[in-house]
């Protein structure tokens, strides 16, 4: 899924996506025949982490009806787009109401999905029909009613008509003639922004009198006493923190590489962000689990790499109350100082 489309499954987490996906397992694929009906956030319809969703979706149905509401506070601003009527005017949510002005932030569509009895055809088979309301909510409401067969609305009378789409392979299965944009989600992707990533320093194995000490010249003398020493045992007596044997880290094989190699080296002693306003030095070498694991993409891509990111867990976020939030600025400025603590 990853190699296809760039998609991991924890972006498809919204509890919407679930909802549909339930209803796409009943009737899609359990049932003979059926209808699933939503009217739910509207992200999915040309989201850039769902193109393996739609596919599955027209896969297992032969036709769909997409009445796309917008009203997205995300993707427009809740401002009707350029080259469209009415462009600049507001574009409410289908919830707003006279007691209610705010509505909901996200865009929402009704979706209908149709299975019809016999065999499953392949996803460019499926019958797609779309149309897009703008405006105020009201305006959207009544065009929605008078869309009906009960409506009073004639075929040019201002409802908006339905257009047929094919989504394909190329378009990520896209359900949208295009996708408007005005807000964050009109910037590139983290992931297309830095095609490869890599995870930092992880110094759970000690903070003093290993590989790590808030003094330059302590560090340096104990590293090169225990490289200096003759014996793996006389090694350990100079540091146990290094020495000591961890998961898949054998102590005395790694010290005897390591003094093959030609260990203690100046270059090696790096400053080290540990925690937030916390400054110290580092023995660093990629090799030999030292450090939890290995990581030696990351020792080379760290080199000359001024760029520093974290990301905050959207769940994190939702999790936290104002009494935690030291905590999570704690732990994100963590997470950056692991991800980037070389000094040029």
């Amino acid at each position: 899924m990853y190699k296809e489309f760039g998609v991991r499954k924890q972006l498809l987490d919204d509890l919407y996506i679930r909802f549909i996906r339930l209803a796409e397992e009943r009737i899609g694929e359990a049932a003979d025949y059926g209808v699933v009906s939503f009217i739910s956030n509207s992200s999915y319809l040309t989201g850039r982490s769902h193109p393996l969703m739609r596919r599955s979706l027209l896969s297992n149905f032969h036709a769909v009806w997409i009445d796309n509401l917008n009203g997205d506070k995300y993707r427009t601003g809740k401002i009707i787009p350029n080259g469209l009527p009415g462009a600049g005017t507001r574009d409410d949510s289908i919830f707003t109401t006279e007691t209610d002005p705010r509505g909901i932030q996200p865009g929402t569509a009704i979706v209908t999905w149709v299975k019809r009895t016999g065999t499953r055809g392949k996803p460019t088979e499926s019958a797609v029909l779309h149309r897009e309301f703008w405006g105020p909510a009201s305006l959207k409401r009544q065009q929605l009613l008078d869309s009906l067969p009960t409506g009073s609305a004639k075929k040019d009378g201002g409802v908006p008509q339905y257009e047929p789409l094919k989504p394909n392979q190329e378009n990520r299965w896209r359900l949208g003639p295009k996708t408007f944009e005005g807000g964050f989600e009109a910037w590139p992707a983290l992931d297309e922004m830095f095609p490869a990533s890599f995870q930092g320093v992880n110094h759970n194995r000690g903070l003093e009198g290993g590989i790590i000490d808030t003094d330059r010249a302590v560090l340096e003398q104990r590293m090169r006493a225990y490289f200096a020493a003759r014996t793996f045992s006389a090694a350990r007596a100079v540091s146990e923190e290094i020495s000591a044997p961890r998961a898949r880290y054998d102590p005395e094989r790694a010290w005897n590489r390591l003094k093959a190699d030609g260990h203690f080296k100046d270059s090696a002693v790096r400053r080290f962000l540990t925690f937030p306003f916390d400054q110290r030095y580092i023995y660093y070498v990629p090799t030999e689990k030292w450090l939890n694991e290995a990581r030696a993409d990351f020792a080379r891509n760290a080199s000359d790499n001024e760029w520093l990111i974290t990301v905050p867990s959207h769940a994190k976020l939702r999790k936290l109350g104002r009494s935690t939030q030291p905590n999570w600025l704690t732990s994100m400025f963590t997470s950056a100082a692991r991800l980037y603590f070389l000094e040029r």
